[in-house]
């Protein structure tokens, strides 16, 4: 979470001027892995932040699982 607090106003502005400049805002796409690193630890940060701030837009999450079967080198696992 240090690293999201940090960008967080940066990446909250940005979604911010899209969302102003939407003509009728719907909700949200998220796609994040659960695998660890950057995107299960900011996505869920960035979701959590989006749910507070949105709280009345649908937020829809494409959660990508590691696969457990396999051990690869790969950075995103099929």
């Amino acid at each position: 979470m240090r690293m999201g607090k940090g960008v967080e106003e940066d990446i909250m502005d940005m979604i911010d001027r899209e969302a102003d400049g939407s003509d009728s805002l719907e909700g949200f796409v998220l796609c994040d892995s659960i695998a660890g690193g950057t995107g299960s630890g900011m996505g869920s940060y960035l979701l959590e932040t989006l749910n507070d701030r949105y709280s009345k837009k649908l937020i829809q999450t494409y959660s990508v699982f590691p696969n457990q079967m396999e051990t690869s080198d790969v950075v995103v696992q099929p």
